[in-house]
């Protein structure tokens, strides 16, 4: 399992099967107690899982991903409160778009997935640009300026690196 599915689980787990009614409701509520506590759970789950997937304690990550959740969350509730008018499923759906949105990108900005890599059409037909355009750009810029921009020189210059 990679790092980005065992944190795609902790999200699942932390929001169905580890929230309580009671915390549920407490959330859509508003209360920022709830929010944080359930930010909390998050949290562990993604350290607990990531550690576990990857040998690795990613807690900088963990504590990103659990801070997106909270406000996340606390944000759908607001909105929740302001129109409390139609059905849970809509506001349901979308968050959770929105959480694995934000998951790939968090994992996409700390440099463990490459954006490209989530279409597995493209991996599967050998056109996955990833594992040699991905790994400089996480690196650092001037890996990528060298590896991915850089034209190959048509002449010998002193001082050339072509």
């Amino acid at each position: 399992m990679t790092v980005f599915m065992a944190a795609v689980l902790a999200h699942f787990l932390s929001d169905f099967v580890l929230q309580t009614d009671r915390l549920a409701a407490r959330k859509r509520e508003g209360l920022l107690s709830a929010h944080l506590l359930h930010g909390g759970v998050v949290t562990a789950m993604v350290v607990a899982l990531g550690l576990l997937a990857s040998g690795r304690w990613l807690i900088l990550l963990a504590l990103s991903v659990g801070l997106a959740h909270l406000v996340q969350d606390w944000a759908k509730a607001r909105l929740r409160l302001r129109w409390p008018v139609g059905p849970e499923w809509p506001w349901l759906t979308a968050d959770q778009i929105v959480h694995v949105a934000v998951l790939a990108l968090l994992f996409t900005a700390y440099g463990l997935l490459a954006p490209l890599a989530l279409v597995p059409a493209w991996s599967a037909a050998g056109m996955d640009p990833a594992p040699t355009r991905w790994r400089s750009w996480s690196s650092s810029a001037r890996e990528l300026r060298g590896s991915f921009y850089r034209r190959p020189c048509v002449r010998s210059c002193p001082g050339c690196r072509a």
